[in-house]
Parts: structure tokens; sequence; C-alpha cells
């Protein structure tokens, strides 16, 4: 069995006093972090983009201190809102990794990278987004090693439809990437944010999993941008060792 956390959407801000949408960040993610430290036989914590809200180098900063208490290992990976650059320079600051690859328990992990530039202001990024062709062969290849039992995904922009005005900002190329690792079956999890709406999809026996996110939650039948009122924490998905997946959301 291997049970993983699911971080997603911090959206965490430079200063602690900072209000975003009614919600103060900073006490969000001290209050997750105290809970979470308190779940047993947690395996790994996954982040699944979108961690700073402006990508200041800071914020990364202030995320590293609030998760010091949790023991096992952290793992984020960039979303729209977050900088590669800036993460670049934080990595040697902060105990939370990078890694692209790695296997915990005979369960590979693959983190994914689908955030586009905006070609008109090459300072911001877009929010759709893509999984280029040199990441689409890295992730056949680490499939074709096929030297795991179970497989978890995880990427920033939703690959499956929330069937909500937030659509709009999905994966672009997500039929492309649904075809391929629907050819290998020891993927069991796809994990993804940016939505801001938890959801769980199963689709030919993966699982597609966006956790609520740790800021703000959208409102899924709104017609457009709206939020639900004090809907925020995050996620713990478990694959027993018959590959079975069990996800819940925790609110905080």
């Amino acid at each position: 069995m291997i049970k993983i956390i699911q971080l997603t959407d911090i959206h965490l801000p430079a200063n602690e006093t900072d209000i975003l949408y009614g919600i103060n960040i900073h006490s969000a993610i001290i209050k997750i972090a105290e809970k979470i430290s308190q779940i047993k036989d947690i395996d790994c914590v996954i982040i699944t983009g979108d961690i700073a809200n402006a990508g200041d180098y800071t914020a990364y900063i202030s995320l590293d201190k609030a998760l010091n208490k949790i023991e096992v290992p952290i793992f984020w990976l960039q979303g729209n809102h977050d900088f590669s650059e800036v993460m670049l320079q934080v990595s040697t600051k902060v105990k939370i990794k990078s890694e692209k690859c790695f296997a915990i328990k005979n369960t590979k992990f693959i983190l994914l990278q689908s955030v586009m530039r905006d070609e008109d202001d090459l300072s911001l990024n877009k929010g759709r987004g893509y999984l280029f062709n040199y990441e689409m062969s890295f992730l056949k290849r680490e499939l074709d090693e096929d030297n795991f039992d179970n497989c978890v995904i995880a990427l920033h922009h939703p690959p499956v439809l929330s069937n909500s005005w937030a659509d709009r900002r999905i994966l672009d190329n997500r039929l492309e990437f649904i075809n391929l690792i629907e050819q290998y079956s020891k993927v069991k999890v796809v994990l993804y944010g940016h939505q801001h709406i938890a959801q769980q999809t199963i689709i030919n026996n993966i699982n597609y999993i966006s956790s609520t996110p740790v800021s703000y939650h959208y409102n899924p039948n709104g017609v457009r941008f709206s939020l639900l009122k004090n809907i925020h924490g995050f996620g713990i998905i478990i694959i027993d060792n018959e590959g079975n997946v069990n996800a819940e959301n925790v609110y905080t």
C-alpha cells in the first residue's frame, strides 16, 4: 500500500498578511501542514503546481518553512502562476524536491511540465497547458521501463473535463496524453490541479484526481467565475496492494 498527500493550487502570496478571496493562505497552509503531520503512514506529498500566487521567491521559502514538520519526502511541480527560474533559484534553499521521476515502494512517480509561456508577454504564463513533444517522449520512455508495479503521473493542467466554465483552461493535447497512458495498465492515478475543483474521474481504470485546493474552490455549477465558501484543504490518495485506488478530501 502507498499513501499520498496531494496539495494543489496553494497560491501563496509573498506577504504573510495578504488575503486572497477572503483567505489568509499563510494561515491556511500552516493549519493544513499541522493536520498532515498527524496522519500516519504517509509515503510522500505531491504538490501539483500554483505554489506561489505570483512566482515570488519568498513564497516558496515560506511554504518550505510551513511544511517543515512533515517528515516524509515532498515534491513539487510548476503551475502557471509559478516560474521555473525562481523555483530553480530556490531549490538549494528548501527541502522540497523537484525530481521529475522517482520510485517509492515500487510505485513510479512521473511529474510532468505542462506550463506554456505567453508568446505576447514572456513575463507571463498561459492559462491553458500543453505537453510538448520532449515531455511526451520523456513520459513514454519512463513508462516503457516497466520496472515498477504501479505508476502515478502528476501535472498541473487538467487532462479531463469538469463540465464547468473552467474547462477553457484545460490541457490542450489532453487526448494525446490519455491515448498514450492508456497503453500502460500500470498507470493507476493521474494527479492534477489548476481547476480549483475537487474531482475524481475514472476512465479505463485510470483515476484522474484533483483534490480540493489549498486556497479557494471554484463553484463548478457557476456560469462564470465564482467560489464556494470555506472549501479548501488537501487530498489523501491510497493505492492498495492489489492496485485499487481510494481518494478522499480533507477540508480545513
